[in-house]
């Protein structure tokens, strides 16, 4: 449905359309003091705003028929953790920049936001970071473990003879062909982060860091990581891996792309293009100095 309500224009489906027109003749959110109070953050010269109901949203989900007992299950398990209020956001426009803004419910225990972005080089054109990434993973390996665990229990009466369960487990097969059990061989990993700069194709760098509480545990990981690599045969004929000249991890080379894979200084750190791992660990200038920056998102859990 397409027509012209007050001073807009107003396309939507046909329930949508008689919302917007209810709406303009006075039951809109205005009168609802949770999404005016939300809403009231966003400027006057914002370009856009919206709002989001999480819990209008996460009953919606709920009531699909489509859902089984055991997916609904899973899924009050996961909306348990989201606590309740509005998502808003915004964005604003002037002559040489732009800025999204916005804020959602966050639980009492979220950590603070991670400080590793603010030690990437400054003319990384994007960068990101977030807080204790290892916990996060094991976490969310475990919730879907033990769904997927849940699904298969509730599909075997349906599966052929014969055919080996052990086989269908992602996990397993990961295991078995890299050697890294994702359940426990992350665990190590506390804030992690990425940046990319460079101005050009064949100038582009790139970093990913993980900081380690777990030394040990983190360079096992990189031993394993290393012997996957070697045993891939197609990459063995494009690339070398060869140990790197600290002797604290090693080195994939295939020209013009090169990557350094390292544990030092209580990090793992993965170094690619126009960076190594020192230039990674230890940039001449940092975001943290730099005034460029012009966008900023942080995410937490």
């Amino acid at each position: 449905a397409i027509g012209i309500v007050d001073d807009f224009l107003v396309v939507g489906t046909e329930q949508g359309f008689k919302a917007a027109v209810d709406g303009g003749s006075g039951d809109s959110l205005a009168d609802d003091s949770e999404a005016s109070a939300a809403l009231a953050e966003a400027p006057d010269d914002s370009v856009f705003s919206m709002y989001a109901d999480g819990a209008a949203i996460t009953d919606l989900i709920k009531s699909s028929p489509d859902l089984s007992a055991q997916e609904s299950k899973q899924l009050d398990e996961a909306f348990a953790q989201v606590p309740d209020g509005p998502i808003e956001a915004w964005g604003t426009v002037t002559d040489s920049s732009f800025s999204i803004e916005g804020s959602a419910p966050a639980s009492e225990d979220v950590p603070a936001a991670s400080d590793l972005i603010t030690t990437f080089p400054a003319d990384s054109w994007l960068a990101t970071a977030s807080t204790d990434v290892g916990e996060q993973i094991t976490t969310q390996l475990q919730q879907f473990q033990e769904g997927f665990e849940a699904s298969l229990k509730q599909a075997q009466s349906q599966l052929p003879p014969g055919v080996d369960t052990s086989e269908l487990d992602p996990f397993g097969q990961i295991e078995k062909q890299t050697g890294i059990d994702l359940e426990k061989d992350l665990g190590w990993i506390g804030d992690a982060g990425a940046f990319f700069e460079g101005t050009s194709v064949l100038g582009l760098g790139a970093g990913v860091v993980l900081e380690s509480n777990d030394d040990k545990a983190a360079s096992a990981a990189l031993e394993k990581l290393e012997a996957a690599l070697k045993k891939d045969r197609s990459l063995r004929q494009q690339a070398e891996i060869a140990p790197n000249s600290n002797g604290d991890g090693f080195t994939l080379n295939s020209p013009p792309f090169t990557a350094e894979f390292a544990v030092r200084d209580g990090k793992a750190v993965m170094a690619a293009g126009s960076e190594n791992v020192d230039s990674v660990l230890d940039p001449d200038e940092t975001l943290a100095d730099s005034e460029a920056t012009s966008l900023r998102l942080d995410l937490v859990p």
